[in-house]
């Protein structure tokens, strides 16, 4: 089965089958934004922590912990 990324890549949508969340605990009603296909790289400072996929039906990944901040999740 293919997923929704992989088909969007198969038909030329987007360029590379990665998604990138901006989460944005101030803003609690818009939540943050998904960007599929790339990452917006004016909307974070330091590195990217990249995760192997663990379900890649659903691009689950597998979290010990998440922090935004002094926000523990």
């Amino acid at each position: 089965t293919i997923t929704p990324i992989q088909n969007m890549r198969k038909q030329g949508l987007i360029k590379k089958t990665i998604f990138a969340f901006k989460l944005n605990p101030k803003h609690r009603k818009t939540g943050g934004q998904l960007t599929i296909g790339g990452i917006d790289h004016d909307d974070y400072e330091g590195e990217i922590t990249w995760l192997p996929v663990t379900r890649p039906m659903y691009w689950e990944v597998s979290l010990n912990r998440v922090q935004i901040g002094e926000i523990k999740l």
